[in-house]
């Protein structure tokens, strides 16, 4: 009961903060291999939030070979430096 409650909550921030604000721009790091968040648990969250079609391109995801911290492992730590230079560089 407390995780549906807890997950309710998570859209409602999500959809009331960008309904409010169309220049935010979301991007949601996944790893494959996560313990600590499952698999797919962000993205069933972002289907759920019912934001207006247009903001749709603001939210962005990407997915690493590696667990909860991607930083750890070294290949998924230089793919997310460069990851990180090209969406904030972006206009």
């Amino acid at each position: 009961m407390r995780r549906a409650c807890k997950g309710k909550r998570i859209l409602n921030t999500i959809y009331e903060a960008m309904s409010k604000n169309p220049f935010l721009k979301v991007w949601v790091l996944c790893g494959y291999y996560d313990a600590a968040t499952p698999f797919y648990a962000a993205e069933w969250v972002y289907n759920h939030v019912f934001i207006n079609d247009a903001l749709q391109d603001n939210l962005s995801f990407t997915y690493y070979p590696s667990g909860h911290m991607i930083y750890v492992n070294a290949d998924s730590l230089v793919q997310l430096h460069q990851d990180a230079e090209a969406w904030f560089g972006r206009e």
